[in-house]
C-alpha cells in the first residue's frame, strides 16, 4: 500500500522549492538570458556586443520578468523585443 501511495505522489505531486533556491534559480536564468541577448545585440556606434550588465539593466527598466517554466533560449526573442522597444 505504501509503495502505491509513493508512486501516486511522485506522479502527481510537485516539488517544493525554498525561497532562496527560487531566487537563485531566477537570478541564474536572468543572467543566462541576458548573456544570450548580449551575444545577439551589437552597438551600432562601436560594432561591439553590448555588455551583459547593460542588457540586465535594460531588462529591469523595461520591466521584463523571466518565465521560470521556459528555457532561456525560448525567451530570447521576447526579451530582445522588450529591451529594444525601450
Amino acid at each position: 500500500m505504501t509503495s502505491q501511495a509513493t508512486c501516486q505522489i511522485l506522479k502527481k505531486g510537485e516539488v517544493q522549492v525554498g525561497e532562496k533556491e527560487r531566487e537563485h534559480d531566477i537570478a541564474s536564468l536572468r543572467k543566462e538570458l541576458a548573456t544570450l541577448v548580449a551575444e545577439k545585440c551589437v552597438d551600432p556606434s562601436t560594432q561591439r556586443p553590448y555588455p551583459v550588465g547593460m542588457i540586465e539593466k535594460a531588462m529591469t527598466e523595461a520591466g521584463y520578468s523571466v518565465k521560470t517554466n521556459k528555457t532561456a533560449k525560448s525567451q530570447v526573442g521576447t526579451t530582445h523585443r522588450s529591451v529594444t522597444s525601450t
